[in-house]
C-alpha cells in the first residue's frame, strides 16, 4: 500500500456519471475528483495527532447530496 498526502487545491467533484470529455479542471478549480456511489463511512475515521484522517468505517452507499457536494461537507 502506498499512502500519499497531496495538495489538490479547489476540487471539482463529479459523480461516477461524469463526462469522459473532462480533460482538465473547469475554470476556478485546481483538480478533479470522481466520486463513486460507495465508500467508507467517514463517521468512523481515525484522526491522528498530526490531523491525518484514516477512513476505517464500513462501506456504505453515499447519499446523493454528498456525491453532489463532495466529501468536504460529509463530517460526523
Amino acid at each position: 500500500m502506498l499512502l500519499c498526502e497531496v495538495a489538490l487545491g479547489n476540487i471539482a467533484n463529479y459523480t461516477n456519471n461524469w463526462s469522459t470529455e473532462v480533460y482538465r479542471p473547469p475554470q476556478g478549480y485546481h483538480s478533479v475528483r470522481v466520486m463513486g456511489e460507495k465508500g467508507p463511512d467517514f463517521a468512523h475515521s481515525i484522526i491522528t495527532d498530526q490531523l491525518q484522517v484514516y477512513p476505517m468505517g464500513p462501506v456504505i452507499k453515499y447519499p446523493k447530496a454528498i456525491l453532489e457536494k463532495g466529501f468536504k461537507k460529509y463530517k460526523s
